[in-house]
């Protein structure tokens, strides 16, 4: 963009009690997409226990759910426009990138899921920073202080112990963690966490910063460049669902099957319908507050919902974990103050100048 890019006006914060019905809408909603993705992975229907192994399909029609939400909210009358934004749609070749990204991350993380436990899927998807931190230090000039260096190095252990820590329960399970879940699990981690280049970044809009964001910093800052963030979400999901519905014609016709599955077993369709309904509204919801609160509030909130998934997934699904897998989730979730704190200690022990 060159020039430098309009400064868009600053919208006006969300009063705390419309932050706070978001952010239970956040966690309430995804609560329950989680819940209901991990019983389309792993749960049998029907008197002959057929699994629901149509990813390509659900995926689609996760993205036709979303896109259909957003093209309502734009439909409103009077729906709000940031004034000095929406030219971040007319990049097409940058949205290629971020599209990509996106797509990638949701597929391969249906993918993990058949071959390893929800507890390590999450686990391994709340480790953003750890690609991102490498990928930083490796291909651009950026450095990081000691605070955000021992964070990743917490995030690191716990994920370490996490895994060496396995019950043999957990182990012997139908969906023990494999080699190749993982594999697809760090693939999505990947996607989702990390976009970097050496020079500028894709979406930087201010031509003089040298520094490359993240791939969330991406969709951060399209938020702002879009008209609304109904824009970016209808734009996202409308073309990931493009993308899915051409995987699901190059495998035999995936979403013919998948509709068929549902028919001859009526009783996948309420998990599918609320995880459907539960994704799309979440995903407005995260949207919404990311817009009208900033990342630091949609960070916490979307750490809160990791652990209430976790939680519920072993209360309802019996997923066994051990007394150092727990102190591991906890290393993982709050690495950021575990690494703010030690960074802290270890500035308080070096000797002081004379």
């Amino acid at each position: 963009m060159g020039g430098g890019a309009p400064t868009a006006k600053a919208e006006e914060l969300a009063t705390p009690v419309m932050q706070g019905l978001l952010s239970v809408g956040v966690l309430c909603c995804f609560s329950v997409s989680s819940l209901t993705q991990e019983a389309l992975t792993s749960k049998r229907y029907g008197a002959e226990e057929a699994p629901f192994h149509f990813k390509n399909f659900l995926l689609f029609a996760q993205s036709v759910a979303a896109a259909a939400v957003a093209l309502g909210m734009l439909a409103r009358p009077r729906a709000p426009r940031a004034a000095g934004a929406g030219d971040g749609e007319r990049h097409y070749a940058r949205w290629v990138i971020v599209v990509g990204a996106y797509y990638a991350s949701h597929w391969l993380g249906l993918a993990s899921l058949h071959h390893l436990s929800y507890p390590v899927h999450v686990t391994f998807k709340s480790c953003k920073a750890i690609p991102v931190v490498i990928g930083e230090r490796l291909l651009t000039t950026k450095r990081h202080g000691a605070a955000k260096l021992c964070g990743v190095f917490a995030m690191c252990v716990g994920v370490a112990l996490f895994l060496l820590f396995t019950p043999e329960e957990a182990a012997h399970a139908e969906r023990a963690t494999s080699l190749r879940g993982v594999v697809l699990v760090v693939g999505a981690l990947l996607a989702d966490g990390t976009r970097v280049r050496r020079r500028r970044a894709f979406f930087s809009f201010d031509d003089r910063d040298p520094r490359v964001p993240r791939y969330a910093g991406y969709q951060t800052a399209l938020v702002s460049r879009c008209a609304s963030e109904w824009t970016l979400m209808l734009h996202m999901n409308a073309w990931q669902g493009l993308l899915s519905y051409a995987t699901c014609w190059s495998n035999g016709d995936e979403a013919s099957r998948a509709l068929a599955f549902v028919r001859a077993h009526p009783d996948v369709s309420l998990d599918l319908g609320a995880f459907l309904v539960s994704k799309a509204l979440g995903t407005l919801c995260v949207y919404k507050l990311l817009r009208e609160s900033g990342t630091i509030v949609v960070a916490t909130i979307t750490t809160l919902r990791k652990v209430l998934s976790v939680l519920l997934s072993v209360a309802i699904f019996g997923h066994a974990v051990g007394p150092v897998q727990w102190a591991a989730l906890a290393l993982v979730f709050l690495h950021k103050y575990v690494g703010e704190y030690a960074a802290a200690l270890v500035e308080r022990k070096k000797p002081k100048a004379a």
